[in-house]
């Protein structure tokens, strides 16, 4: 029986891709009925092309003992040239498992193959081109024993992505500081910037996880509305974890109330500390708006963005949550249809400031200032 891993589309597009002459098993699956491929990883190429994902099984006559490797074969499978294969193995684009119901695991080598085995490539991993304009070293704001705080930009993940290890402050920061490996702790969004804790020994990211999820952590962000907010605090309810189950609305906030049901809902609170009018001269990167200071009480999924946006004052540059000024799920149909806008790069959101314990003593630590305001270098 094939696993659900290995269905896909063969069709007349995915031919250009796949080779007729291989022996094993390759199957596609792509949202894009082009089925469009890129061919290599540098320089990166100018066109964004949708996830493409081959699949294959080694042809049961391969064996590891006849020299075959990963490179091989998916040579043998597929168009792609062999220096593009091997980019995207060093890329952590491909994984690799001995059996096709084992779950596959990420490669960075040219491992050899055994017969009957499974392979997964992601030919076009998602890019994150503002890795390469940042001096990461100038990034590391502190190492406090096995904690390392950095001032992560935006427009790069805080973690690897499943088709890209290599464009994400985590993998960057462990090359500069030439670390066996690191852990992330903290994770702050793609298009926010400022404050990420990662640890150097598991035992340091544990400790630190525990202050999370105990809500120890002072968490303060800076953040740009076009519109002028009260002081004092924001609550709305969201669905908690275990019931969400509906996508596409279920992170949709609802007005708060003082009776709920607590295996439905969660409470999502901030509390706006400090404002700012914000007047654009040729050093600022933002029109005239408001900055506020917010410390997150809560902590939940895009807090911010999400609470802010219900207020009907969406985070400048938010383009996910631009469209959703003022909905609250009280306010929708049953059915009624939630769209969510493209992903930003950047947004005016700062994690800003972080307080938290480390050998029983408090310790608070400062992002530079905030790309809309920080001089060009």
């Amino acid at each position: 029986r094939t696993p659900m891993r290995m269905r896909g589309t063969e069709g007349m597009a995915a031919r250009g891709l796949l080779r007729s002459t291989f022996e094993g098993r390759a199957l596609v699956n792509c949202p894009d009925a082009t089925c469009s491929f890129h061919e290599y990883l540098f320089p990166p190429p100018s066109k964004k092309l949708p996830p493409l994902i081959l699949h294959i099984k080694a042809p049961d006559r391969w064996g590891y003992e006849d020299g075959n490797r990963l490179t091989r074969l998916v040579g043998a499978a597929c168009v792609l040239p062999l220096q593009y294969i091997e980019e995207l193995i060093e890329f952590g684009a491909v994984y690799y498992s001995e059996h096709e119901s084992k779950k596959a695991k990420r490669v960075l080598s040219d491992v050899p193959v055994k017969r009957g085995s499974y392979c997964r490539v992601h030919v076009n991993p998602k890019r994150y081109l503002n890795t390469y304009t940042v001096d990461w070293s100038s990034r590391i704001v502190r190492q406090i024993d096995d904690l390392i705080a950095i001032d992560k930009p935006y427009g790069v993940p805080s973690q690897p992505l499943v088709d890209n290890l290599v464009e994400c402050s985590t993998f960057q920061v462990q090359q500069v500081l030439a670390l066996p490996t690191i852990h992330v702790t903290s994770r702050i969004d793609v298009a926010t910037s400022g404050l990420q804790i990662l640890a150097k020994t598991s035992e340091a990211a544990e400790s630190f996880n525990k202050q999370v999820r105990s809500r120890s952590i002072r968490k303060e962000y800076l953040v740009c509305c076009e519109k002028e907010l009260p002081l004092g605090p924001v609550r709305h309810l969201c669905l908690a974890r275990s019931h969400k189950k509906r996508k596409g609305r279920d992170f949709l906030l609802s007005r708060y109330r003082e009776v709920f049901d607590p295996t439905v809902w969660a409470e999502a609170v901030l509390e706006i500390l400090e404002k700012t009018r914000v007047e654009n001269n040729q050093d600022q990167k933002v029109g005239d708006c408001w900055q506020y200071r917010v410390r997150i009480i809560s902590g939940r999924t895009h807090q911010i963005r999400l609470q802010l946006a219900a207020l009907s004052s969406p985070v400048i540059g938010d383009t996910r949550y631009w469209d959703l000024a003022g909905v609250l799920v009280d306010d929708l149909g049953v059915d009624e249809p939630v769209t969510l806008g493209p992903d930003p790069e950047r947004i005016c959101l700062q994690a800003a400031e972080l307080e938290f314990e480390i050998d029983g003593r408090a310790l608070v630590l400062k992002a530079g200032p905030p790309w809309w305001v920080a001089q060009e270098p």
